[in-house]
């Protein structure tokens, strides 16, 4: 069965509402939460190893 109702509108805060209410949480943080959650891990990326092609003996161009 359809009903014609209309469903009501979804709730969306502000950009302004959500910072809000995060300053509002982070102000119950105590010192030792704060010194945590700001001590950001520095991002390691992966670096291939580099290989000279001529120590491949399968590469195409090896009898160079």
């Amino acid at each position: 069965m359809k009903h014609d109702r209309e469903q009501p509108a979804k709730y969306e805060p502000t950009p302004t509402e959500i910072r809000q209410k995060c300053e509002d949480i982070q102000k119950r943080w105590s010192d030792h939460e704060r010194k945590r959650r700001s001590l950001s891990q520095p991002t390691q990326h992966w670096i291939p190893p580099r290989v000279d092609l001529r120590d491949i003996d399968s590469w195409e161009g090896a009898e160079r």
